[in-house]
């Protein structure tokens, strides 16, 4: 049974991924000089955000599905029931509010001028 005080997800989640997207930001950024590319700034930028945020999504799921794994050995639930509770909370969630289908069915967007003074009366 693993240890419920075990602190593996804080220090992948507040120093392992910063230091692994910095290494990550630092190497696509060089790979241009080391391998000669001729990229524009925009394949560039595109190329570092694609390997940035690949690594951010694997470290994200690995981190979550950690938690799934803490919370169904220290609850003695296995990760099917867990599904099965939050898919029974988000069933039961009330549903969000639609944005309006029109503009008169919103709320103005700059308040209304005050009506138009009375012309004096001589």
């Amino acid at each position: 049974m693993p240890n419920p005080e075990s602190n593996i997800s804080r220090w992948v989640t507040f120093l392992l991924t910063p230091l692994i997207l910095l290494a990550a930001s630092f190497i696509a950024i060089k790979a241009k000089q080391w391998f000669n590319y001729d990229l524009s700034p925009a394949a560039t930028a595109a190329y570092l955000f694609g390997i940035v945020g690949s690594i951010a999504a694997v470290i994200y799921k690995w981190v979550h599905n950690r938690g799934v794994y803490e919370i169904s050995k220290t609850t003695g639930l296995d990760e099917e029931q867990l599904d099965h509770i939050l898919s029974t909370i988000e069933e039961r969630l009330p549903t969000a509010p639609s944005a309006p289908t029109s503009p008169a069915e919103g709320a103005p967007a700059a308040p209304h001028a005050p009506p138009p003074a009375a012309p004096p009366t001589a």
